[in-house]
């Protein structure tokens, strides 16, 4: 019996746990071997991790199960990862704004493939750099969440009913109540007022986190409890650009994101101001605050999950043409979302299947059908509509 390390870096956290369940509670065959996967959760809190571990191991004792205490900033980390015989390494440790590679670099030097969930422009779009991993048959695979991987997907399979693409508009708004990390709020506060550009009348033009308000109607395209109208605002991720590259002849590149509540999205909105003029130039050091006090009203929110993408052309026949698809997603269930393309490609990398050696940015490594079979069990809905 073969058996795969996998080592999740911020194994307990809001993504994290979403990962190792679900590679727990896998079980596949391959060319008539069974493959067990070892699952080991890592991070500084050995007691956070030894809870969830706990409640994994009720849901399937004979999982293979372990807990590693670790710490990204320690100078041991390469021999840390090495000490865990660790096949492969999905790092979801965030935030990634500012963050350097020594994590991806450690999993190399371990001789361990390399995985994260990262969705900071910079990091992403400069992963690259370590490509050198490819002299090692190791794979290297940032943006392995929501953004760019499961968007990408989506995408690239409604762009093949389009002749000419004109635009696209796409965003994410969790349940207040869904669950949050600090690092996820974090990452949110990192971006709030500060400049980068979007691809807009085919040209490149400023814009500002969390400023340019707007409402999106999800039930346009999907009718799910709860999941009706939210706010939207700017936020920087790898897709602004990547996207205008990769869907040749797009004249506008959109993204939003926002809080259920729209209260607080607001307060952001305020922030925001402060940050452009420079009054305080990152809201990152508040991240624990902030995050302690949002949960105190999570019984103003709901569990509810939306995500959506539209894209609007022309098609075959020259006519004017609009594509809506939704995602919602109930019970909790969102933070799932963004762990699904880590977990497919661990399995593929667990299973022997073919995934491209060296540095890369996960826009072509998982496919929306890949995604589909991942959530059917999950209370998670999808509809596309068009008009």
């Amino acid at each position: 019996m073969r058996v795969f390390n996998i080592l999740v870096i911020g194994g307990y956290g809001r993504i994290g746990s979403c990962i190792c369940e679900r590679l727990v509670l896998d079980e596949t065959v391959y060319h008539g071997d069974k493959h067990n996967i070892a699952v080991m959760i890592a991070g500084r809190n050995d007691e956070k991790a030894a809870l969830l571990a706990g409640q994994l191991r009720a849901k399937k004792p004979e999982a293979e199960i372990k807990v590693v205490k670790l710490d990204i900033n320690s100078p041991e980390l390469t021999r840390q990862i090495a000490a865990t015989s660790a096949n492969l390494v999905i790092h979801t440790a965030g935030p990634f704004q500012k963050q350097d590679y020594r994590v991806a670099k450690a999993s190399i030097n371990a001789g361990a493939h390399y995985i994260d969930v990262a969705d900071a422009s910079d990091y992403v779009l400069n992963i690259k750099q370590l490509d050198f991993a490819s002299a090692h048959d190791l794979s290297i695979i940032s943006g392995a969440g929501t953004s760019p991987a499961l968007f990408a997907a989506v995408i690239d399979q409604l762009v093949c009913e389009f002749k000419i693409l004109e635009s696209i508009d796409y965003g994410y708004t969790p349940g207040y109540s869904s669950g949050r990390g600090t690092a996820r709020v974090k990452s949110i506060l990192a971006g709030v007022g500060r400049p980068f550009t979007v691809w807009r009348d085919g040209d490149w033009k400023k814009a500002y986190g969390w400023q340019q308000q707007r409402v999106h109607n999800y039930r346009k395209a999907i009718k799910f409890r709860r999941l009706r109208k939210r706010w939207l605002a700017n936020l920087d991720v790898p897709d602004m650009q990547l996207f205008p590259e990769r869907y040749a002849g797009v004249n506008a590149v959109r993204f939003g994101t926002g809080i259920e509540i729209g209260f607080f999205h607001r307060i952001l909105w305020y922030m925001s101001f402060l940050s452009r003029m420079r009054l305080i130039w990152n809201w990152r050091f508040m991240g624990g605050l902030i995050n302690t006090i949002s949960c105190w009203f999570n019984w103003s929110g709901s569990k509810v999950s939306g995500l959506f993408v539209e894209i609007s052309g022309e098609d075959f026949q020259n006519r004017p043409k609009r594509l809506h698809w939704a995602l919602a997603a109930g019970s909790g269930h969102g933070p799932y979302i963004a762990a699904i393309p880590a977990v497919i490609l661990a399995r593929k990398l667990a299973h022997h299947e073919y995934v491209p050696v060296g540095a890369q940015i996960c826009t072509d490594l998982v496919r929306l059908d890949e995604i589909m079979r991942e959530i059917k069990e999950l209370d998670i809905k999808v509809e596309k509509q068009s008009n």
